[in-house]
């Protein structure tokens, strides 16, 4: 629902996310800094860096959301 949380900055990151309906707004350091909506997705800095959030996304209206986690490397 709007106004939900997806993610917020700082905390650790395990997962991508693709936006397949909804609008959410991605906040850094307090200030809305984009609108991000269907066909985009978030979340891949800390992802693929294994580093903090660097911002938080949150809902404005109901969304629909597929996640991707992390893959690791395998080795032969």
């Amino acid at each position: 629902p709007a106004g939900t949380v997806v993610i917020r900055q700082g905390d650790p990151g395990d997962r991508y996310y693709l936006i397949a309906d909804g609008t959410l707004a991605v906040n850094r350091d307090g200030v809305d800094v984009a609108t991000i909506g269907r066909g985009q997705g978030f979340g891949e800095i800390a992802l693929i860096s294994d580093s903090p959030r660097t911002a938080s996304v949150t809902a404005r209206s109901d969304v629909l959301l597929y996640g991707s986690t992390r893959i690791s490397s395998c080795s032969s």
